[in-house]
């Protein structure tokens, strides 16, 4: 049920009466699965080194993008707006939004993830309030290397 609602624009309700749960039911499913995700998600979601970012490199070449290793979007995940401060959280088409920003490898592989910035936030504040271009900006050699290799689309 947890993995429907992150992964469909469907209403919590209708969620929780797709699967049969009560909303409380739903809510604590739901809360137990992201945080699951988000202690999880380092052994996971990795930056591409060595061998692996090589052969990232070289399919992306076959794909006429050279010297690439990664991908990066951004999408809004729809939330109940927010008690306080919530017209903050209105995005550009009208409903409350944090925005989730990822980079994927050829294989459509999260290789980073940052999330949590407000609905209406642009592209290029969320990306320089991630962590990837704060390891860019400490390290001026590795922020020539990822601007080089990523494609931002």
């Amino acid at each position: 049920m947890a993995l429907w609602y992150l992964g469909t624009p469907d209403s919590y309700r209708s969620v929780c009466g797709r699967f049969d749960l009560g909303k409380a039911t739903g809510l604590r499913a739901t809360r137990r699965i992201v945080k699951a995700l988000f202690e999880l998600g380092p052994t996971f979601i990795k930056w591409p080194n060595g061998e692996y970012a090589n052969e990232i490199k070289e399919e992306f070449l076959r794909q006429d993008f050279p010297d690439t290793i990664g991908c990066i979007d951004g999408c809004h995940i729809s939330i109940p707006l927010p008690k306080e401060h919530g017209q903050s959280y209105i995005n550009r088409k009208g409903f409350s939004s944090l925005v989730l920003q990822v980079v994927c490898d050829h294989k459509l592989k999260f290789t980073h993830v940052y999330a949590g910035e407000p609905g209406p936030s642009h592209d290029a504040r969320i990306f320089k309030n991630s962590d990837l271009y704060q390891k860019m900006m400490n390290d001026p050699q590795e922020m020539w290397i990822i601007h080089q290799k990523i494609a931002i689309w």
